[in-house]
């Protein structure tokens, strides 16, 4: 055999070679990826609305400034502070339309014996405790809470920090409902 010959031999022996193995491989990585996709992107748009229904989350701001309550006027949207996602918008909370029913703020204290007493804030005509409303879209959850638009998820007793357009504040949720054609916005 020639000297270029066995050369030219010896390099397609070298060469890497293109097999069904090869072939299947790329086939599940191409799947693989048409799943992922499919599963964040079609999937979650087609089934998020669906499912999707209004519920009535019931707040509390304790120990606020009294003329911060100004700032809150019925039909602002509130947004989540962490990601300025929408989370509802406010509706009335008494027969007077208000966006807000305020009392008087209370400090809580552990007594000697472990029993936590309530006592009035010191500066009573300053502060003040606010009870509210928001209107909601989302998913409710069988933990008794509901998914924001099936991302962030909202329940009794946590504490969130959100926004409006002219205030920022952190509130309790107290309840949430599903919303009835009967509440007044």
């Amino acid at each position: 055999m020639s000297k270029v010959k066995k050369e030219k031999t010896e390099k397609r022996a070298n060469r890497p070679r293109f097999n069904v193995l090869d072939a299947v491989i790329i086939l599940l990585v191409i799947a693989a990826v048409v799943g992922v996709y499919f599963r964040y992107s079609i999937l979650d748009f087609l089934t998020s609305d669906r499912n999707s229904q209004k519920y009535v989350v019931s707040y509390s701001i304790d120990n606020m400034r009294a003329t911060t309550s100004d700032y809150f006027i019925v039909g602002d949207k509130v947004y989540f502070d962490s990601d300025g996602e929408l989370f509802g918008t406010l509706l009335s909370e008494s027969q007077n339309k208000e966006p807000l029913s305020e009392g008087p703020a209370y400090e809580s204290f552990a007594d000697s014996k472990g029993e936590v007493h309530k006592v009035p804030y010191p500066d009573m005509n300053n502060r003040v405790s606010a009870k509210g409303r928001l209107l909601c879209e989302g998913k409710y959850n069988e933990n008794g809470g509901f998914s924001v638009d099936g991302k962030s998820f909202v329940a009794p007793g946590q504490q969130i920090k959100v926004y409006t357009e002219r205030v920022s504040f952190t509130l309790t949720v107290t309840s949430v409902e599903p919303y009835t054609e009967d509440i007044e916005q």
